[in-house]
């Protein structure tokens, strides 16, 4: 009967391998899935303008004594800007 035990353990064996094996392939297709959006997504990025890479942030440009002029004469005449004493 010793036969009879070795093959029921190399069936056990088998089937717990069969098991792990599906299991693997379960896992390995939606790391598949997974990584085949985030290329979609890199993708997207690239061509839409959505990624950060290679844009240089905007330097603020000082403003010149001609452009502040007219910035608060434009400011004073829309009511934005008050140089009264009173601030009225």
């Amino acid at each position: 009967m010793v036969k009879d035990e070795d093959t029921k353990e190399t069936d056990e064996a088998h089937d717990k391998a069969v098991e792990l094996l599906e299991r693997q392939e379960a896992v390995n297709k939606k790391t598949e899935e997974i990584l085949d959006r985030q290329d979609e997504k890199k993708a997207k990025e690239q061509v839409g303008g959505e990624s950060d890479a290679g844009q240089v942030p905007l330097e603020k440009k000082e403003e010149t004594n001609h452009e502040y002029h007219e910035r608060i004469k434009k400011e004073m005449t829309e009511g934005k800007t008050d140089f009264s004493k009173d601030g009225n």
